[in-house]
């Protein structure tokens, strides 16, 4: 511990004499004090650090979850907001409030228009993102990784839902299975949707899938 303050040796040994003087300890006993204070602040602070990443992994991965679980929805979301959007940009009388640069519906159709746009972006990321996903799991060595994608696609993506049961029929899997599957789906997905701080971000632990 001493040997990390050698740079602000000047300034440690002045805190070590002024704490010796004030205490009556000596100079070693101060340096040893010292030392258990320091050791326990950096403790402290990396278990700050480390409760704090693991709020933002487990926060991304809740994102990620609520994503998948609502992707049709934001499917036809984004899709009936940009025929809207386009069906105002055509109408006449839109066009026409565009050049009032003040106006209120000129204000209005260009909020719905960067909000579409945003939509428009999210909904690339996410499909960005899942194919990815789709490379990773079918290059994958291990079958459980190879079907997460499966698992993730027939209940959340494609345009029939299926329910859990059926899943579980269909790629004979045990329910326990399934729930692991979508949860490390889930995880690998979070990175590629938000990046990752850590390597720790890889693995993930076992709080329960989405259904």
């Amino acid at each position: 511990m001493k040997d990390k303050y050698m740079e602000l040796k000047a300034e440690f040994r002045q805190t070590v004499s002024a704490l010796s003087s004030a205490t009556g300890w000596t100079l070693e006993q101060t340096e040893d004090v010292l030392e258990l204070v320091l050791t326990a602040a950096e403790k402290k602070t990396r278990l700050t650090a480390a409760q704090y990443q693991d709020r933002v992994k487990q926060a991304r991965i809740e994102a990620t979850k609520l994503l998948l679980k609502n992707y049709r929805q934001l499917k036809w979301s984004i899709e009936a907001g940009t025929d809207n959007a386009l069906a105002l940009l055509e109408e006449k009388k839109f066009q026409r409030l565009m050049e009032l640069e003040e106006s209120a519906g000129n204000q209005a159709l260009r909020s719905t228009a960067l909000l579409t746009a945003s939509n428009k972006v999210l909904w690339a990321q996410l499909n960005t993102a899942l194919d990815c996903f789709r490379e990773f799991c079918e290059s994958a060595p291990s079958q459980q990784t190879k079907r997460q994608y499966r698992i993730v696609y027939e209940r959340y993506l494609a345009p029939q839902e299926k329910s859990v049961q059926d899943i579980i029929e269909l790629l004979h899997i045990e329910r326990t299975h399934f729930f692991r599957g979508v949860q490390e789906a889930a995880g690998t997905l979070s990175v590629l949707l938000f990046g990752s701080h850590s390597q720790e971000d890889f693995f993930l632990p076992m709080k329960g899938g989405i259904e």
